[in-house]
């Protein structure tokens, strides 16, 4: 596939994402301004994690796209475009749940695109750096664990 190919292809996923999600929204968090709502009262009912909640949302898209991927020739409940775009879309909300809970923060995504323009090791020395994920909560004012490249 050419660049030009893929490039059309992406975009209009990312459209149809965009367009599902707009769509889908307001059945989840039922008047809540909390995008995340869904999976935190999910969550608080079945005694789980938000995050818990995310995984098994998100893997049952994998499953569907794994599922059209192998198995082309059998029955789909929905289409292809349907589940990609639908699992672009988990992606966005799992981030969102772990920059919620401060396990990554916005600056450290720019640090990293500023650092990935440089050959390696720099880049993954930067990423591990840059894209510091923990369990536990860091204030943005507490700098996050130095990083060594080995």
């Amino acid at each position: 596939m050419r660049q030009d190919e893929y490039d059309t292809y992406r975009k209009a996923l990312h459209e149809e994402a965009d367009r599902i999600q707009t769509a889908k929204r307001p059945g989840y968090v039922l008047g809540n301004t909390d995008v995340l709502h869904n999976f935190k009262s999910v969550a608080e009912r079945a005694g789980v994690t938000p995050e818990q909640t995310w995984s098994v949302y998100f893997l049952k898209h994998i499953d569907a796209i794994i599922s059209i991927m192998c198995h082309p020739h059998l029955p789909a409940a929905e289409e292809a475009v349907g589940r990609f775009s639908d699992a672009h879309n988990y992606l966005d909300l799992g981030w969102a749940l772990l920059a919620e809970r401060q396990m990554v923060q916005l600056p450290a995504i720019i640090e990293y695109r500023q650092c990935s323009g440089q050959p390696p090791p720099s880049v993954v020395s930067c990423a591990l750096g840059a894209l510091h994920v923990s369990d536990t909560p860091h204030t943005p004012a507490e700098p996050a664990p130095p990083t060594t490249a080995e």
